[in-house]
């Protein structure tokens, strides 16, 4: 099965991420357009991961687990 799915995001300096992926359960490609409207691949990550990562801030989320990047405000230190 072959399409490509991309989920844009501006960031804070007018730039733009892209997470692209180019098949069903592939490896997702983060691309980042800057300001200067010049186009990078910042980052590649395996499907495997993106479940994982899902699973990490679902957890955090759910626990109000404080954590420096998901959810700074947590109540709950983890162990």
């Amino acid at each position: 099965m072959r399409s490509t799915n991309t989920l844009s995001f501006k960031t804070n300096n007018n730039g733009l991420l892209n997470w692209v992926q180019n098949e069903f359960d592939g490896t997702v490609h983060i691309n980042e357009i800057g300001s200067d409207k010049k186009y990078k691949n910042i980052a590649t990550i395996p499907n495997g991961d993106m479940v994982m990562l899902f699973d990490l801030y679902q957890y955090i989320k759910e626990n109000d687990i404080q954590n420096d990047f998901i959810n700074p405000a947590g109540k709950n230190k983890e162990i």
